[in-house]
């Protein structure tokens, strides 16, 4: 349900605001041919390798229009010209993401696990449970990832499909 914001509105430019003061930018998706999904670190650094150039930190903003907006901590690479490309893959296959660099950004995205930052639109009550949820099911999946092990799911993926339901169809309803 998440897409990329059409258009750099003021909900998107307020959100950026938050994150880190900086004002989004739309940028092309070029994915390398060795390109991994979720290593945008990785896959920055070969970019830099082979053609020099820079990282840079920062978000990379998805929304469901009207209901949520979802900041996934993100590495963008910047060529030598100052051209930025998104050289990481997305699971939609988007050709354009909307970015907000975060230059106080300490951890490093692709390696560190990095919680996405979310804003609820809607003022849905089940939305902000929707986030919690989200949050707490990522989290479990980086540990499980990290410590190489299935370890107990947390109480509130019970929560997760229902929600996920409810908001389906809120979307469905505002449109």
């Amino acid at each position: 349900m998440l897409i990329v914001p059409a258009t750099l509105n003021e909900a998107i430019i307020l959100f950026a605001n938050e994150l880190s003061g900086e004002k989004p930018v739309r940028i092309q998706v070029e994915p390398r041919i060795d390109a991994g999904y979720s290593a945008c670190g990785k896959n920055v650094t070969r970019a830099i390798a082979e053609e020099g150039g820079y990282a840079l930190k920062g978000w990379r903003v998805w929304w469901i229009p009207d209901i949520l907006i979802e900041a996934q901590a993100h590495v963008v690479w910047q060529s030598k010209d100052g051209t930025l490309r998104d050289v990481t893959p997305n699971s939609d296959n988007e050709t354009e993401c909307v970015f907000v660099l975060d230059p106080e950004m300490k951890e490093n995205p692709g390696a560190d696990f990095v919680p996405s930052r979310f804003k609820n639109l809607s003022g849905e009550p089940f939305v902000d449970r929707f986030i919690l949820c989200t949050g707490i099911m990522a989290e479990h999946r980086d540990r499980e990832y990290t410590s190489g092990s299935s370890l107990p799911a947390p109480p509130e993926a019970r929560e997760f499909r229902p929600l996920l339901s409810q908001l389906s169809n809120l979307t469905k309803n505002r449109k």
